[in-house]
């Protein structure tokens, strides 16, 4: 098949293809996708900065089957020539990456094994793309490899009872250096090599075990318990000079001066029971323990001038941050009740509702260190802050019409609600998503397929200002795509954000970019989402 696409926002093409040719035990096949965009505009018309990208990617499988064993090898290359992030300091002016991986599934009359090995590397280098009103260049290159394998067994030990085994481990490796911008003290970026991730090490070695029972004809329980050791460690560091700049010297040596080699051992636990009530009721109870050491940046960032740290953070709000040798991993312990009501034959209509509450205990949160000079920018540190976060989630769906002359039309929606709370000091928790809900109406005849959607979303009024994240008004934009498929070809067409509403997306951070393009000493806006985009795509199939 070969498919090919345009978006009027951004004007941007692409196309992807893929080819199989397989014969009863053996397959190999390829697909391959390129796309380019230029900047995108919002509903008033107006060009967000730096918001273009262009990449490609190609893909190859090769899998055999044999009496209820698979193997299957994929390879791939990522080429990304440039990409802009109007959230961000910087913009991507090159990344490639590649990776190789074997799975393995085996059917075996005492049960099932499934295993994989995977290897990925990716290098990438940060600097400016044109728009941004910055003169000169600040390179940043970043060169990190993932590398692994995982094991899972499946018993079904009688009729009524599942275990489930496994065991695996994941290394990553990275290393981040920015260049110099001249071989003289002289500039701010000079003369020597920025060192900010020694060649970074975290390596994860989990095993995991989990029982399945079904007790009777309704109810249903699962228990699991999970073991993850967390080894880190990093290089000793340094600054573009530790003459010219001495906060570069001093954040160096006091770092250097500490041992880096942190060792995490976490624990994990799910328990959950289902309760299938009635032929149209079940009910689910869970609760969860799960555990997140830092990453490499939260423990190992170093430096506190305020260049260095400003390109630290991928929260897309401009803020400067610091690591913490000392993070402790966050633990959240969830709790949670499911009720779901659906006809017998589940084919007509369903509602579910999930309300939650969760304690994350040394939650990976912020400390202020200090006050930068533009508005809302500070220069923050890694902290652990027990908080809490408790919401809901809510879906339905409903079948309006079946008809063999008019078709199928059914109404599906979702909506979701979460408030985070740190609870020494009773500060928001970032990036929370205020009240929203999603309903779409579709309808399917032969081979149409149409789909309008609502989507709907509360103004986001509280916020949390340390981190510079922006209040956003509530908004309604409206969507509409269709397609038709005849023979060997489809044919789909669509506008997004049918009436060009300007709106704000709660969680797209900070206008960055149009920042740095027109006045620094003014503080940042929130990133205006893009305008009305009609869209049109075409796929043949061979």
């Amino acid at each position: 098949s070969a498919t090919t696409f345009f978006r009027s926002i951004n004007r941007q093409i692409g196309a992807n293809g893929n080819v199989t040719a397989a014969t009863e035990n053996v397959s190999l096949g390829y697909d391959g996708s390129w796309t380019r965009a230029r900047e995108s505009h919002d509903g008033n018309g107006d060009r967000i900065f730096n918001s273009q990208f262009e990449t490609q990617s190609h893909n190859a499988t090769l899998a055999f089957r044999e009496d209820g064993h698979e193997l299957t090898v994929r390879a791939g290359h990522q080429l990304t020539p440039y990409e802009g992030f109007p959230n961000a300091r910087m913009d991507l002016t090159g990344n490639s990456s590649n990776y190789l991986n074997t799975g393995y599934t085996g059917d075996y009359g005492w049960g099932t094994i499934t295993g994989k090995v995977y290897w990925q590397n990716a290098k990438h280098e940060m600097d400016f793309l044109p728009g941004r009103n910055t003169t000169g260049h600040m390179p940043m290159n970043t060169n990190g490899t993932d590398a692994g394998y995982s094991l899972k067994a499946e018993l079904p030990v009688s009729r009524d009872d599942t275990l489930r085994i496994g065991n695996e481990y994941h290394a990553y490796r990275l290393s981040d250096w920015w260049p110099p911008t001249s071989k003289t003290a002289n500039g701010m970026m000079s003369p020597n090599t920025f060192i900010n991730i020694n060649e970074g090490s975290r390596n994860q070695l989990g095993t995991f075990a989990e029982w399945e029972r079904k007790w009777d004809a309704q109810w249903t329980s699962l228990f699991g318990l999970r073991n993850d050791v967390i080894m880190m460690d990093t290089g000793n560091v340094a600054g573009y000079s530790n003459n010219a700049m001495a906060k570069y010297g001093v954040d160096s040596a006091a770092f250097n001066a500490q041992s880096h080699k942190k060792t995490d051992v976490n624990y994990d636990l799910t328990a959950t029971t289902r309760f299938e009530a009635t032929p149209i009721n079940t009910e689910e109870f869970g609760f969860a323990r799960k555990t997140r050491s830092p990453n490499l940046y939260e423990r190992y960032a170093w430096s506190t001038g305020a260049m260095a740290a400003s390109m630290i953070g991928w929260f897309g709000n401009g803020t400067e941050y610091v690591g913490n040798l000392n993070l402790r991993p966050e633990t959240a312990n969830t709790v949670s009740v499911s009720a779901g009501w659906h006809d017998a034959a589940r084919e007509d209509w369903a509602v579910k509702v999930t309300p939650y509450y969760t304690y994350v205990q040394d939650y990976i949160g912020v400390d202020k260190l200090s006050t930068g000079s533009t508005p809302g920018i500070n220069l923050l540190k890694f902290a652990n802050h027990d908080s809490q976060l408790y919401g809901f989630d809510l879906s339905g769906s409903k079948s309006l019409a079946k008809h063999q002359d008019y078709g199928d039309v059914d109404i599906t929606g979702t909506a979701g609600w979460v408030k985070g709370i740190q609870m020494n000091n009773g500060q928001r928790l970032y990036r929370m998503q205020p009240l929203n809900a999603l309903i779409s109406l579709t309808h399917h005849l032969d081979g149409w397929n149409s789909t309008a959607e609502l989507k709907l979303v509360n103004d986001k009024s509280v916020t949390n200002p340390l981190q510079n994240e922006q209040t956003t008004p509530g908004f309604a934009i409206v969507n509409w795509r269709t397609s038709y498929s005849f023979e060997n070809i489809t044919v789909a067409v669509g506008i997004d954000n049918l009436f060009n509403k300007q709106y704000y997306d709660p969680n797209g951070g900070a206008y960055v970019s149009y920042w740095r393009a027109t006045n620094t000493s003014a503080a940042m806006g929130a990133l205006p989402a893009a305008g009305r985009s009609f869209n049109a795509g075409m796929t043949v199939s061979f």
